[in-house]
């Protein structure tokens, strides 16, 4: 889920996320609680759809081996067969992910499932796949000190010391 803190003070922060389809859905009968068949991993990668000799840009916003969220893919219908391709994203990252199928629209998002029948683009789904697993295994995580809140007391780093310009 993609977020920024909208707003900060010394107590906590307010984190403004993306959309909200996911607590319509929570909210609505619970299906955002559904597992999943596989993984899906947050990436960015920028990307071109092609559907029949038309092309245009996107972006790859979330990947898992079998398929893949689409932002910024406004004009894809379900049931479209289409091939996408990474653009700029490196070395490691394979060029064509390979052929899919749109199998959800809601205004500029998409999902897609890889035609994972198609060796090449099974190959290529997992080589993106496995490049999004290691970056995001490389990150660092912080965890909150399980004492910061306890007994009502909140323990935060002290404010820097700000110094006069002279």
């Amino acid at each position: 889920v993609a977020m920024r803190v909208g707003e900060a003070w010394s107590a906590g922060a307010w984190l403004l996320f993306n959309g909200t389809k996911l607590a319509r859905k929570l909210e609505a009968d619970g299906s955002g609680l559904s597992a999943r068949q596989q993984p899906r991993f947050a990436c960015e990668f920028r990307a071109e759809v092609n559907y029949l000799g038309a092309t245009f840009l996107c972006r790859i916003e979330d990947v898992s081996a079998g398929g893949a969220r689409l932002g910024n893919a406004a004009g894809l219908c379900p049931g479209m067969e289409i091939e996408v391709r990474v653009r700029g994203a490196g070395p490691d990252v394979p060029d064509g992910v390979g052929r899919a199928i749109v199998v959800r629209a809601n205004g500029v998002d998409a999902g897609v499932q890889f035609l994972r029948s198609d060796q090449a683009t099974r190959q290529a789904c997992m080589r993106l796949f496995d490049v999004v697993q290691k970056q995001r295994a490389a990150v660092p995580e912080l965890m909150h000190p399980p004492v910061c809140c306890q007994g009502g007391r909140l323990l935060e780093p002290p404010l820097p010391r700000i110094r006069p310009l002279t």
